[in-house]
């Protein structure tokens, strides 16, 4: 991989804003690399979101989202996936957001964290 500019701080506003790849610097990584860090963070921010939507509900609740998440992927999934967590007054929008910043945030301390120090 390309060397990491890795900026002494990043302000709240460009962690949500900016893309991985402009907080880093990495603009001119391949392509094949940046699409595999993109799945990877995508994954990472998807389990996290589902994990938190987890925790927000009963065991009946988990139960049923289980129940939801397992139908094969339609447009009607889709749909009863969006009209569950309605009902259970999730903003999914919101936590995917919220996970998306954690993501960003934490893939940039452990490249700090990973630097040699000079």
């Amino acid at each position: 991989m390309a060397d990491v500019n890795i900026p002494e701080s990043v302000s709240p506003k460009d962690l949500v804003s900016k893309d991985i790849f402009e907080l880093l610097n990495l603009e001119n990584l391949g392509e094949q690399e940046k699409n595999e860090i993109r799945a990877n963070m995508l994954a990472a921010i998807r389990n996290r979101t589902l994990a938190r939507v987890e925790d927000l509900l009963d065991e009946d609740g988990k139960k049923q989202y289980g129940e939801i998440l397992n139908q094969p992927e339609s447009e009607e999934s889709d749909k009863a996936i969006a009209d569950f967590l309605i009902s259970k007054d999730i903003d999914i929008n919101k936590l995917t957001i919220e996970e998306t910043i954690l993501v960003k945030a934490q893939a940039i301390n452990t490249l700090k964290a990973a630097q040699p120090q000079g």
